[in-house]
């Protein structure tokens, strides 16, 4: 980010902790003590649930002549079928707030899943069944 110098996100990083809680700062420090120690860093990840569910968006947007739509709906119903078999309640609760977005991003959510190969379309069925989407 332009701007944003190592001592800048030094001064945000401080600022932000000394607003933590006395027992949050601990854990904080603690989490710290190890990352530093595992020469790791902590990064933000997306919810694999609303992530699967963007990738299908992502899918229709680029279209069926771009290289990756294949690959994105492959990546959604993976996920998709993950949430399935062991978070159906995530899954659905990323639906309904994908759902709650408007009636295009639906449509181009669920053109995506039309779009997905015949092998799959136990799952998509699966899916839609779960979402109540037929």
């Amino acid at each position: 980010m332009r701007g944003i110098t190592e001592a800048s996100t030094g001064a945000l990083k401080l600022a932000l902790y000394r607003e933590l809680p006395a027992a949050a700062q601990t854990a904080y420090a603690e989490l710290q003590e190890l990352l530093d120690a595992a020469a790791a860093c902590l990064v933000n990840l997306p919810d694999p649930a609303r992530y699967g569910l963007q990738k299908l968006l992502v899918a229709a947007e680029r279209g069926p002549r771009h290289a990756k739509y294949n690959k994105d709906i492959s990546q959604a119903l993976s996920l998709i079928d993950w949430h399935l078999q062991r978070a159906p309640t995530l899954l659905l609760d990323a639906w309904e707030d994908l759902a709650g977005r408007g009636t295009g991003w639906v449509l181009r959510a669920r053109q995506s899943l039309k779009a997905a190969p015949a092998a799959q379309r136990e799952l998509v069925l699966r899916f839609e069944q779960a979402a109540s989407l037929k």
